[in-house]
């Protein structure tokens, strides 16, 4: 292998070495605070905050902050890796209808409990946190099924970062690639990069920016870009 392939290699090997040690003391936090939470509702108001965390920084960054900054897509990473059936994720869940159905839902749940709870601070951190309870449960149970990461396909929070993170720090791919599908392999929602081969870009804005695949690759044909794309007019 070339020096400078060796080089980006051992590279993203160190990211994704100290991405999983951090993606552990989120887990923890998770852990944590879902159980604090019953005992007291203030804790609740993690999940607004990690709501906004994940969709500002996406105007810069993508998903990024799917990958090991959100708490409970560590926790579903980590807490599931040994009992899930790896399964491939169904189409459907991927498509824009379902997507939109599941924002819908949940959407409406969220805004009408808050409407009725308030002004009470109190019982609105309450309803956050059985609100969180209730999806990481969902989230357990497909990620038991299918990947572990399964959830964080059609999370309406996660559809709205990838809307705002559309050409924001790409994952690139050279022609070299030989489609072993190694990348696809380990991509946490089962992207397929090799499939965007010919593009050079790999323009599914659900992709993490974990470089689990960048890693993997035994060529180094892909790596996270550090050149936005025009957006679209």
């Amino acid at each position: 292998m070339p020096p400078e392939r060796a080089t980006k290699r051992n590279q993203a090997e160190g990211f994704v070495s100290a991405r999983n040690k951090l993606s552990w003391v989120t887990t923890i936090v998770f852990i944590a605070i879902l159980t604090i939470g019953w005992i007291s509702p203030w804790f609740g108001y993690f999940v607004p905050l990690c709501m906004a965390g994940a969709i500002l920084p996406a105007f810069l960054w993508g998903r990024r902050w799917c990958d090991w900054w959100c708490p409970r897509g560590s926790f579903l990473n980590q807490c599931l890796d040994a009992l899930s059936r790896k399964k491939s994720i169904p189409i459907f869940v991927r498509r824009l209808p379902f997507r939109l159905f599941m924002m819908g839902i949940m959407m409406t749940i969220f805004s009408v409990r808050i409407y009725q709870l308030w002004p009470d601070p109190v019982k609105i951190g309450g309803f956050f946190i059985m609100f969180l309870t209730i999806t990481t449960v969902a989230g357990v149970f497909v990620g038991i099924a299918f990947k572990p990461r399964s959830w964080c396909v059609f999370c309406p929070v996660g559809t709205m970062a990838k809307w705002a993170g559309v050409n924001r720090y790409p994952l690139r791919i050279t022609e070299e690639c030989t489609e072993c599908k190694l990348c696809e392999r380990v991509c946490p929602l089962g992207i397929a990069p090799h499939s965007f081969k010919n593009s050079g870009i790999v323009e599914d804005w659900d992709c993490l920016k974990c470089k689990l695949c960048v890693a993997k690759c035994p060529r180094q044909c892909l790596h996270v870009g550090d050149e936005d794309l025009p957006r679209a007019a």
